[in-house]
């Protein structure tokens, strides 16, 4: 008998997001990717940090999860509610519950856009 995967409550994505992809006319990132987007963006631990310069460096990024169902381009950038953060390429995760081999959640670093 197989074991059902784990799924995250959907309480805990607290949070709604817009992805905007990037315009390859402008370059800007106007094209909306997905609206309503359920996630979170939490602050990443500074625990362990071995120093303050490292420490600000983490207080700068967020952690965002969000649902299995949507796969977020690696270029993007999100709007939650009035900031915007860019996606860091290379950060993105997608755990696997081993029995099923079903994704549990995704996740990835963001930066604040400028």
């Amino acid at each position: 008998m197989a074991l059902p995967s784990p799924m995250i409550p959907a309480t805990l994505f607290d949070q709604k997001a817009i992805v905007y992809t990037e315009n390859p006319v402008t370059g800007a990132f106007d094209v909306q990717a997905k609206v309503d987007l359920p996630c979170h963006a939490g602050l990443v631990s500074t625990k362990g940090a071995p120093d303050a310069q490292y420490r600000a460096e983490l207080l700068a990024i967020r952690r965002l999860v969000w649902a299995p169902d949507y796969v977020m381009p690696e270029r993007a950038q999100v709007a939650i509610g009035a900031d915007r953060w860019n996606t860091v390429a290379g950060s993105f995760v997608a755990p696997i519950w081993p029995p099923s081999g079903a994704v549990l959640y995704r996740a990835c670093d963001l930066v604040r856009a400028v």
